[in-house]
C-alpha cells in the first residue's frame, strides 16, 4: 500500500536546537494581545472562537513523532488525541493587573517547558487586565512557529482574516515505519546526489 501523505519532518537545523533544548531557557517564543472584554462569557466564547480556528491551521494539532533508528529526523503528525482544552486556557489576571502583572504571567509561561508529546503550543486568556480588558498570551516552541509562517498565523487566529493557502498547511497521518525508512533512504540518496555540485561550491 503506498502513502498518499507527504511525511514532513524537522530540518537539520531545528534538530540541533531540539537536542540542545535541555536548560532552563526553552526555545520558546511568546506573544501578547491586549483584548476589550466584557463579562466570563466573553472569555468563554473567546476561547471556542479560537479553538475552531485551529482547524484552518493543521500543524496546530500536531505533534513531533521520534522515528526508529535509521529512519530520518523526527517527523511531525496529526494529533489523534489533540484536546483544545490541553492548549487552550483561562485564568484571572494576578492583582493589581496591568501590563506588569500580564508580563509577569507570560515570563512564567514562556520559561516553563512545552511537554513533546502534544502540538508545542499553549495559550492563556487573562482576564481583568483591566476595566473591560483581557490579554491573550501565546508560547510557541520555536520550531513550530518556523514551520507555518510565525506572526502572520498568529495574526490570522486572532482575528476573522482568512488564512492564506500556503501557510495552513497540510494534515499528515502517521507513516508505518517501512514508510519511514523508505522516504529516509530517499533523503540520503538525494544528498549524495547533491554532493558533487556541493564539493565544487566550495572548491570555487
Amino acid at each position: 500500500m503506498s502513502y498518499e501523505g507527504r511525511i514532513d519532518r524537522v530540518s537539520a537545523e531545528d534538530l540541533m536546537s531540539l537536542a540542545g533544548d535541555t536548560g532552563s531557557a526553552p526555545m520558546q517564543v511568546g506573544a501578547v494581545l491586549a483584548l476589550r472584554m466584557g463579562d466570563a462569557s466573553d472569555a468563554r466564547l473567546l476561547l471556542d472562537a479560537l479553538a475552531q480556528r485551529l482547524h484552518a491551521v493543521p500543524r496546530l494539532r500536531q505533534r513531533l513523532l521520534k522515528v526508529p533508528l535509521g529512519c530520518g529526523r523526527p517527523v511531525w503528525v496529526d494529533d489523534s488525541g489533540f484536546d483544545p482544552g490541553r492548549h487552550l486556557t483561562v485564568a484571572p489576571c494576578p492583582a493589581p493587573g496591568g501590563n506588569e502583572a500580564v508580563l509577569k504571567v507570560a515570563a512564567d509561561m514562556l520559561t516553563a517547558p512545552l511537554p513533546r508529546d502534544r502540538p508545542l503550543w499553549r495559550a492563556t486568556l487573562l482576564t481583568g487586565t483591566g476595566r473591560h480588558q483581557a490579554a491573550l498570551v501565546f508560547v510557541f516552541h520555536h520550531v513550530l512557529m518556523d514551520g507555518i509562517g510565525g506572526l502572520a498565523v498568529l495574526e490570522a487566529l486572532a482575528t476573522a482574516e482568512a488564512l492564506p493557502n500556503d501557510l495552513i498547511g497540510r494534515d499528515h497521518p502517521l507513516p508505518s515505519p517501512l514508510q519511514l525508512a523508505i522516504d529516509a533512504a530517499r533523503d540520503r540518496l538525494t544528498g549524495l546526489a547533491r554532493l558533487p555540485a556541493v564539493v565544487r561550491q566550495l572548491a570555487a
